[in-house]
């Protein structure tokens, strides 16, 4: 597998800056609120998983007419000074601490950039995906178009929360090696926002997300114990697990507290632990490293897994390795 690509681009043409823009994202046009305004853009873009994210800067103050918005929600976020949004019957002012939140049904004029400073930072969902991990959360089909508010709170509470996760992606959004773009760490990412923007934001389905789950069977509980285990070398998510049970998260993830007392995510890294001890019992010192066998099982932050490990079997991986050497 290989690393996601990072996309970064610089032009003075306005004509360039909206085939690059509507290539990687949505049709849209851009016009120059000042005729004599020095025209300037810069985009720095990478997708996760299933979710994008960009970092757009005009020059100048700048009118944008986004027309292709029919397979993406989008959470635009400025990083001074105020964005205008026109569109489905409403005007909004998008702030630092005042998100936009943009449906796909939306055809929406934005504009500002008034100080050659200013920026914006965007999530686009694709629009499949969101309302399909929606449907698995609820243990439905996926549902209608989501119905956002224009705007989700970013200053306290849950949009708080979901922002703080969000910023530390467009921190490596720019950094080439970053584990976040990493292909099997990205479906957990993109998995982590789509679930917590329907979670942080009102909507038609709040109410139910909200609500306590049904129970889950133990034979429903053994179905995703096996489906893990089978699987436990892909990029799967709990989604995914909830998903071949036919299960909502919500649900999936109490019926393992009640019948485990664990979550499937910590099932997930139990068994995958498992294995990298398997494999550190039965490697070479001069054939593989431990590095090696923990990416291989899912684990790319060395220092986590060295210290899960030492707290599960007493030693650490490396010495684990060694002595496999030592008595072979």
């Amino acid at each position: 597998m290989t690393e996601t690509r990072i996309h970064s681009f610089v032009t003075n043409d306005v004509d360039e800056s909206i085939e690059i823009g509507s290539r990687l994202f949505n049709d849209h046009h851009v016009r120059p609120l000042h005729a004599r305004a020095a025209f300037s853009y810069s985009l720095t873009a990478a997708r996760v998983g299933t979710v994008a994210f960009g970092r757009l800067r005009y020059g100048c103050e700048v009118s944008v007419d986004v027309t292709g918005a029919e397979d993406s929600y989008a959470v635009s976020i400025p990083s001074t000074g105020t964005i205008r949004f026109r569109g489905g019957g409403v005007d909004a002012e998008s702030t630092p601490e005042l998100a936009m939140v943009g449906s796909p049904v939306d055809r929406v004029t934005v504009s500002g950039w008034a100080a050659e400073e200013d920026s914006l930072a965007m999530v686009w969902f694709n629009r499949r995906a969101l309302e399909a991990d929606l449907g698995r959360l609820l243990g439905i089909d996926a549902p209608a178009i989501i119905a956002f508010p224009r705007l989700l709170d970013l200053r306290d509470g849950r949009g708080a929360e979901w922002y703080a996760y969000a910023k530390t992606i467009f921190d490596a959004v720019g950094r080439p090696g970053a584990l976040a773009l990493n292909p099997l760490v990205a479906a957990q990412v993109s998995s982590i926002l789509s679930t917590g923007l329907l979670l942080a934001a009102d909507h038609q389905y709040r109410t139910a997300l909200d609500a306590p789950p049904a129970p889950q069977t133990p034979a429903t509980v053994r179905r995703a114990m096996h489906f893990i285990e089978d699987n436990v070398r892909e990029p799967i998510t709990v989604p995914d697990i909830a998903a071949s049970v036919g299960s909502s998260v919500r649900a999936l993830n109490r019926g393992f507290k009640e019948h485990l007392g664990t979550s499937p995510l910590a099932y997930l890294t139990r068994v995958r632990m498992e294995g990298a001890h398997r494999e550190l019992l039965s490697g070479a010192p001069e054939d593989t490293s431990v590095s090696q066998i923990a990416a291989a099982w899912g684990f790319y932050h060395f220092g986590r897994f060295a210290a899960r490990y030492r707290e599960q079997h007493g030693m650490s991986p490396s010495e684990t390795l060694r002595s496999t050497g030592i008595t072979r």
